[in-house]
Order: structure tokens, then sequence, then C-alpha cells
């Protein structure tokens, strides 16, 4: 898996937050099934961060987390 991928996968499991103008990843929206993916994307976009391949910002704007 790419980290684009990663990304792509992930975007499908960003969910409003009841806190007004917030998002959060949420894993029970991934199907049961698939979870072990999400979890796997979710690995490799923090070891980009720990790497310095991305910032935590870069993240959070790539998935849509910051508004």
């Amino acid at each position: 898996m790419t980290t684009d991928e990663a990304i792509t996968l992930l975007k499908t499991i960003v969910k409003d937050s009841h806190l007004d103008n917030q998002k959060h990843l949420d894993l029970t929206l991934a199907p049961a099934e698939d979870r072990d993916q999400y979890q796997y994307a979710l690995m490799l976009i923090r070891q980009e961060v720990a790497r310095g391949n991305m910032t935590e910002e870069e993240v959070k704007n790539t998935l849509g987390l910051i508004l």
C-alpha cells in the first residue's frame, strides 16, 4: 500500500465530531472484514510522520480533519 492509497482509504472513515467544526477518524465506519487494511493504512501514515516525510498538519489537512 502506498501513502496515497492509505490516505484515500482513510478519507472514507472521516466522521464529523459531536463537537462543532471538528472531524476525526472513526474505525467503526470501516467494514469489519477490511478493518486490518484501515489499521495498516493508519500505521503507514504514522510511520511517514515519524520519519519526517509528512507533518501532523499535512496529514490532517490531506484527510480533511482540519476545517
